[in-house]
C-alpha cells in the first residue's frame, strides 16, 4: 500500500500493522488487508453499501471493510451474506428486524439514517423481490404494492414460506425438491426461485447463484452462503500463511503477496533440489 503520509505514526511493534495487514521488512511499511491504508494500515478506507447512485442497496448489515452485505436480525451481524441478486423492494417505512431503516446509511457522526428516498410514503424498487421474501412480514408493514400481489411473485407470497433472512439452516433441502413449474420453470428463475407448495416452511428464495453465475462472497457456498470454500490466494500463500478473500495472512518472519519473502537465509529443506545433493566422491587414485 502507498505510504499517506512521510510522518504516519509507526505503531510500538511496525510488524503488528495496527492488527490490519503484513508488515514488509525490505520496504518498510505494511501490505494492508481490505477496509484499510496508509503506511501502517492506522488509515481507515471504508466500503459503505448504501451511497448515492449505487447500483446495489443493502437491506441489512454492512461490512464496511468488504462492501459486503448481510441479513439483519441474525445471531451475529455477518453471519448469513444476502448478495445484491436478494435485494428486495422497499418502502420508506419498512424496518429491519432489528428496528433500523431499511436501507441504513451511516452518517459522519457514527449514528445510522434511512438512504434518501424522494416522494415521501412509497415504495423503491417495486420490481425487485417482495419484502417477505427476505424478511418474515410482521404487524405494522406497509401493504405490498399491487404489481407484487397480483404479479408474477403471487405464488410466492403464500403461508409457511418463509423469507431468506428468517429461514432456518435446516430448511436447505426444500431446495432440492423445487422443480420451479408453477410460474414458467425457466432455468433461469428456477436458480434462486421456489414454488411455494415446494416450499413449505422453507424459504422461498435462493441467493447464492443465478443465470450469471455466484453471488455469495469469496470463500462462501450454499444456498445460504453459509458454507465454508477454500478461498482463492495467489499461490496458496505457498503454505505459509492463512488465505482471507484473496490476502495472505503470512505467518511470521514471510512476508509478499503470496508469503514468498523472508530476510532469513533459507534452510536446508528450502533449498533448491540441486543444492541439496551430497558433493560427488573424490575420482579413485589413479
Amino acid at each position: 500500500t502507498t505510504p499517506s503520509s512521510a510522518s504516519a505514526a509507526a505503531p510500538a511493534s511496525p510488524s503488528s500493522c495496527h492488527g490490519h495487514g503484513v508488515h514488509s521488512p525490505s520496504l518498510d511499511e505494511c501490505r494492508c488487508t481490505a477496509g484499510w491504508t496508509g503506511r501502517w494500515c492506522e488509515v481507515r478506507a471504508p466500503r459503505p453499501c448504501n451511497v448515492a447512485r449505487s447500483r446495489s442497496l443493502c437491506a441489512g448489515n454492512c461490512d464496511e471493510d468488504r462492501g459486503h452485505c448481510y441479513c439483519a436480525g441474525l445471531g451475529s451481524a455477518f453471519q448469513r451474506p444476502l448478495p445484491d441478486r436478494c435485494t428486495p423492494s422497499v418502502h420508506t417505512r419498512s424496518r429491519l428486524p432489528d428496528g433500523g431503516p431499511a436501507l441504513p446509511v451511516r452518517r459522519p457522526d457514527g449514528a445510522w439514517t434511512g438512504f434518501e428516498q424522494p416522494g415521501g410514503d412509497r415504495w423503491r424498487r417495486e420490481w425487485a423481490k417482495p419484502w417477505p421474501l427476505v424478511y418474515d412480514s410482521r404487524p405494522g408493514d406497509p401493504p405490498l404494492p399491487a404489481e407484487a400481489r397480483a404479479g408474477r411473485w403471487a405464488p410466492f407470497l403464500s403461508d409457511g414460506v418463509r423469507g431468506y433472512c428468517s429461514a432456518e439452516l435446516n430448511a436447505t433441502s426444500v431446495f432440492e425438491a423445487a422443480a420451479g413449474a408453477k410460474r414458467g420453470g425457466g432455468r433461469r428463475r428456477r436458480k434462486w426461485m421456489l414454488t411455494s407448495a415446494d416450499a413449505a416452511g422453507g424459504p422461498a428464495l435462493r441467493c447464492d447463484e443465478g443465470a450469471h453465475g455466484p453471488a455469495c462472497p469469496e470463500g462462501r457456498r450454499g444456498p445460504f452462503c453459509e458454507v465454508p470454500k477454500p478461498a482463492f490466494c495467489l499461490r496458496d500463500c505457498r503454505g505459509r500463511g492463512r488465505c482471507d478473500a484473496g490476502f495472505c495472512w503470512c505467518e511470521p518472519g514471510w512476508f509478499g503477496i503470496d508469503c514468498s519473502l523472508s530476510l532469513q537465509p533459507p534452510s536446508l529443506h528450502e533449498q533448491p533440489h540441486e543444492q541439496q545433493q551430497p558433493p560427488p566422491p573424490p575420482p579413485p587414485p589413479p
